[in-house]
């Protein structure tokens, strides 16, 4: 293997100098397999650039921006340097926020790999609390830890809160302890207990360290009796307040305030060290004191539990407990045999530490060799995979914009006026209906399109067909970087995620369809988005991403509420995913109950207080059963006419608000030619009343006779009682037709009505147009089933079995409706998924590669 310089990305000035603790570990660290450069972000010195045996130290002047521009320019120049010298590269982040930032830019600029070191203890829920900009920071780190290829901790508990908190992999947390030298510390002889112990408290004084619970320790101590002298040792923000404090408290004869001293100033004078610290990531101080054979007292922090031995190394008391605090120092000021005994564990134990440090570098090492060609296409696409993501992207957005430019002037004019007409009569005043005055608000639609228009219009002008047309090509954008992200995450193949996201992107229906005046975009998004959630909580389980998976449901549902009833079986799979945990799996899945429901009782209960009755989103269903179950539906389907074909209006004469209908002239013809025509069909014998549909032109009363929901039930009471009479000699032989017709690479329905493709239904580019769409078709279909037996195969069909419980769901719901190709579109996307599997698998074998499993 090539020698590997790894470049240090931190804020210590001390490497600038040549005989500072920091630069003397960069010397020891940095070797000819193991050179090494650092880049130091912070400020107050001139532009420098320091050479030693095996790396280069810089530094910068400047603003803050001034410098993380220069930094980055230079971390790529000394990459550049280093492979021209034949040097592999590691990037190493001194902490999550800015500096990981940095490191993760360049990471994906470069193609190299990067780890975090997480030094302190920030999220042990103290640091974040600390001032709004840590809070800011802390939003930042988990998405540089994600994608960090290692994460170096300095202690166990800050690996663990690590990888519960942010859900990162284990084994990409390694756990090595601060690089210090403690030889000076152990050479020292010890010194016999004062008269007044000496007590001493080295830090810098910040919040963080809790020196005021100290100062309530001391204050109880004295109120004691015990006699001691204790030492302030340091400076910071707070030093001005202490003094106040030690004031305030009557601490002037025991407490004092010293500045920093030298290591021997400091432990030979001293008997009892205490470290009173919310959050430390190591706690340099515990060892030196241990080194020192200086008896500890010491809050549950930093190398406690890992290094330091509770209770034999020293003792150790709860953070913030000031009562503890107290306790455990007059223990130690008072019983001599047992403070001495832990001297001497904690002086044995300190022995050892140089040893297990030469362990630890080599684990360090062996963890950078790991780094080294651990992404290459397989992990997939280097570090710099974005580029491709980019390019996909790109595309897309290409691709989008030309629908815009071709499309957007027939939205228009082919706009569906069901929907077009309630949002109008919102703008009017009227609220959401389909008359011309208040007082008879319709559920006839989706409202989750109609919040949309409405928004669209609120923001850009009442019918600005352009903003909507853009709007949502945006969100087509968006669903082709969600199918990326859902195939990638079932995959763990980048390669899938790219292919799965250019073909949804290819799709050629939807190339003019996300163009129209239709809500198929969002279905398809929020579907997408919905699985991409579940995904996400099945790994986690984390409430707050059932909440989220709550959110997605109830937004899926405002568009196509099909979802509602998948629901039970989709629940059903994230409990056999969490091997039957009850416990977990009931209080997610009451989570996303409660999320969604929540979001959706505020439409439900509009619809009680309109209709008097419970209709959680729409009205519209009787009538599209009973179109799409009825005596001439298998014949029409059979010849590709779609259901509308038989919605003419005949207004009863005698009765304004009944109607009956009639099919239109070229599918009658179609049917009688075939032989198959019913002219028994109670749609024309029979006078209904009138769907509550208007262009805006009626008032209340005109409508129908009936309110919404009594209409569906009229509609779907004789759908159910032709289903009763004809299901088994034509309603199975109907529904098969549907399913087959629902998964269809055909056009469907063949023959269209209404919003027609706008270069018309005849000449050549119409047939490109269907033919494009056959053979986009056959693609997804062959190579989706192909892709269904490699998930099988590569024991990945867990991860898959949602989009099967979404396709049966969708599937059979189109068994009893008509089953078009807009309503199987938001499948395609997970179809495109098991084809790109597929691909990458065939692409795999024939290359003789292993697949990632």
């Amino acid at each position: 293997m090539n020698s590997i310089r790894t470049i240090f990305i931190g804020y210590e000035r001390d490497f600038l100098d040549p005989n500072s603790d920091a630069s003397k570990r960069f010397d020891r660290m940095a070797s000819a397999e193991f050179s090494a450069s650092v880049i130091v972000l912070s400020g107050g010195q001139k532009q420098t650039v320091r050479s030693s045996a095996h790396g280069r130290i810089y530094a910068f002047s400047g603003s803050a921006t001034v410098r993380l521009w220069k930094a980055f320019f230079a971390t790529l120049s000394e990459i550049k340097c280093a492979r021209q010298a034949g040097e592999s590269v590691i990037l190493s982040a001194q902490d999550p926020f800015v500096a990981g930032m940095i490191a993760f830019k360049l990471s994906r600029w470069a193609n190299v790999p990067y780890e975090i070191q997480e030094h302190g203890d920030h999220f042990a829920g103290f640091w974040e609390r600390e001032s709004f900009m840590k809070h800011i920071l802390a939003r930042l780190a988990p998405f540089v830890f994600r994608r960090a290829d290692r994460i170096r901790v300095v202690s166990d508990r800050v690996k663990d809160r690590i990888v519960r908190r942010f859900g990162v992999e284990e084994s990409n947390v390694y756990v090595k302890q601060v690089d210090q030298d403690v030889s000076w510390h152990l050479e020292q002889t010890s010194h016999a207990w004062a008269e007044i112990p000496m007590i001493v408290v080295p830090c810098r004084f910040e919040s963080q360290k809790g020196l005021d619970v100290f100062l309530d320790a001391a204050c109880q101590l004295k109120a004691r009796g015990l006699v001691f002298h204790a030492r302030l040792i340091g400076s910071g923000s707070l030093e001005g307040e202490l003094r106040s404090q030690i004031v305030s408290r009557k601490l002037e004869d025991c407490v004092m305030i010293v500045p920093w001293a030298s290591q021997e100033e400091l432990w030979s004078t001293s008997d009892l060290f205490v470290l009173s610290s919310n959050y430390e990531g190591w706690g340099r101080t515990i060892v030196e004191a241990m080194a020192s054979r200086v008896a500890i007292v010491t809050t549950d922090v930093g190398c406690v539990g890992s290094f330091f031995r509770p209770q034999i190394d020293g003792r150790v008391v709860p953070v913030g407990n000031s009562k503890a605090l107290a306790d455990a120092i007059a223990e130690q000021l008072r019983e001599k045999d047992r403070r001495e005994w832990m001297v001497v564990q904690a002086y044995e134990r300190a022995k050892r530490f140089a040893s297990l440090q030469v362990e630890q570098a080599r684990m360090q090492q062996d963890v950078w060799k790991s780094m080294i060609g651990s992404r290459g296409l397989g992990g997939v696409g280097g570090w710099a995979a974005w580029k491709w993501t980019a390019v996909l992207l790109l595309g897309a957005v290409g691709l989008r914009a030309l629908s815009v430019i071709l499309f957007s002037a027939s939205l228009g004019v082919n706009r569906e006026w069901g929907f077009y007409t309630l949002v109008q009569s919102w703008f009017l005043g009227h609220g959401y209906t389909f008359a011309n005055e208040l007082g008879c608000a319709s559920a006839y639609r989706s409202p989750g399109f109609l919040f949309f228009l409405t928004a669209t219009y609120l923001l850009f002008g009442f019918g600005n067909f352009l903003a909507q047309a853009i709007i949502q090509n945006i969100v087509a954008v968006i669903l082709v970087y969600l199918i990326y992200r859902l195939a990638w995450r079932v995959s763990n193949d980048r390669r899938v995620g790219w292919i799965a996201g250019a073909v949804t992107a290819l799709h050629p229906y939807t190339f003019y369809h996300y163009t129209q005046y239709y809500h198929t975009v969002f279905s398809a998004t929020f579907l997408a988005g919905l699985l991409l959630m579940l995904l996400r909580l099945e790994r986690t389980k984390k409430l707050h991403d059932a909440a989220w998976t709550g959110v997605l449901i109830a937004s899926l549902a405002y568009v196509q509420g099909t979802i509602l009833p998948l629901m039970p079986f989709l629940s059903l799979w994230l409990l056999w995913r969490w091997h039957w945990a009850w416990g977990k799996a009931i209080a997610a899945v009451s989570v996303m109950a409660i999320v969604s429901m929540a979001i959706i009782a505020p439409w439900t209960i509009r619809n009680w207080r309109v209709f008097h009755r419970f209709i959680p989103l729409t009205t519209d269903m009787g009538f599209a059963l009973y179109k799409a179950n009825s005596e001439n539906i298998y014949g029409l389907t059979k010849l590709g006419f779609p259901q509308e074909v038989v919605g003419i209006e005949v207004v009863n004469p005698k009765n304004p608000l009944e109607v009956k209908y009639e099919m239109y002239p070229e599918a009658e013809l179609a049917l009688r030619e075939q032989g198959i025509f019913r002219s028994s069909s109670r749609f024309w014998t029979e006078w209904h009343p009138r769907e509550p549909v208007a262009r805006g032109e009626l008032s209340c009363s005109q409508l129908s006779s009936l309110s919404e929901p009594d209409v569906s039930a009229h509609w779907s009471g004789i759908a159910k009682e032709w289903l009763r009479d004809n299901y088994l000699w034509e309603g199975v032989k109907l529904q098969g037709l549907k399913l087959v017709s629902f998964w269809s690479p055909w056009l469907q329905p063949a023959r269209k009505y209404g919003a027609s493709w706008s270069f018309g239904n005849e000449g050549l580019v119409a047939t490109l147009a269907r033919n494009a769409l056959v053979i986009y078709g056959w693609f997804l279909l062959v190579f989706g089933a192909i892709g269904t037996w490699v998930c099988v195969r590569q024991r990945r069909f867990g991860f898959v079995l949602p989009f099967f419980i979404v396709f049966a769901g969708y599937s059979l719901l189109h068994t009893f409706f008509a089953g078009y190709t807009k309503y199987r579109i938001p499948l395609d996307g997970l179809v495109a998924i098991l084809a790109a599997i597929a691909v990458v698998a065939v692409w795999d074998a024939l290359m003789k590669k292993r697949p990632n499993v």
